[in-house]
Parts: structure tokens; sequence; C-alpha cells
């Protein structure tokens, strides 16, 4: 039988029905998260995600509180809410 990675529950509630969504941070050299999630997702603005991290709506897998500074870890799993 072949392990499976055992994923524990989001760090962040589900709102209205809707569970965060989360992305698994691939391979790459970006300087910061920041930079990462505009190259990303390029229809969403650096003030939008400004806004999410500093309402606490970007976390990493253990909740912790993610800044646009934040360094970038290939590997890490981030958690965050869609608008």
């Amino acid at each position: 039988m072949t392990p499976q990675r055992q994923l524990l529950p989001a760090p962040l509630p589900v709102i209205d029905g809707v569970a965060p969504s989360y992305l698994w941070l691939p391979a790459g050299e970006w300087p910061d998260l920041l930079s990462f999630l505009e190259q990303r997702f390029p229809a969403i603005t650096s003030a939008t995600w400004v806004a999410r991290m500093a309402r606490g709506e970007v976390v990493d897998g253990d909740g912790g509180r993610l800044a646009p500074g934040s360094p970038y870890r290939r590997g890490m799993r981030i958690f965050y809410y869609r608008e």
C-alpha cells in the first residue's frame, strides 16, 4: 500500500459554506511571497493581496499569518480566501 500524505484541516474557517483555497508553492525563485502571488494571479492586484494579509486571510499550513515580505519557501502550503 502506498503511503499517503495526511492533510490536516484548513487553518482558516469555512465562511458562509465556503472553505478557504490552498496552494502548494512550486519550485521557483521569488524574492518574497507577494512577488509570487502577483505573478501567479495577475488579475488580483497587489493591494488586494496586502489587504487580505492585513486581515489575516493568507496563512501558512499552521495558521501563521503571512505578510507581503514573507520569504517564499518552495513546498509550503498557503491558505487564502477568494473574493
